[in-house]
């Protein structure tokens, strides 16, 4: 079977639902995928996460995750702006 970009995506949702910081850090993503599904969902010398899993991420978390300028995905909280995807 082949992994594809959405399996990826569904593993990074895994990760944040399961993390007790509720949330994902860039790196600690960019390691796991690196480690569980290879480089080819990996870009820029596997520095950071291939646009089509993002995609992916993306839409398995409409309005309920946001991307912090710290690096991070977390839950949306009541303090982030409606229809914003990064705080």
């Amino acid at each position: 079977m082949s992994i594809s970009a959405e399996d990826v995506a569904k593993w990074m949702v895994q990760q944040l639902e399961e993390s007790t910081s509720k949330k994902l850090e860039q790196q600690h993503a960019v390691v796991g995928i690196r480690n569980q599904f290879g480089e080819k969902f990996l870009r820029n010398g596997g520095a950071s996460i291939h646009s089509d899993v993002l995609a992916c991420f993306r839409g398995l978390t409409p309005g309920t995750v946001v991307w912090d300028s710290r690096g991070f995905w977390r839950k949306r909280t009541s303090n982030d702006p409606a229809g914003r995807r990064q705080a």
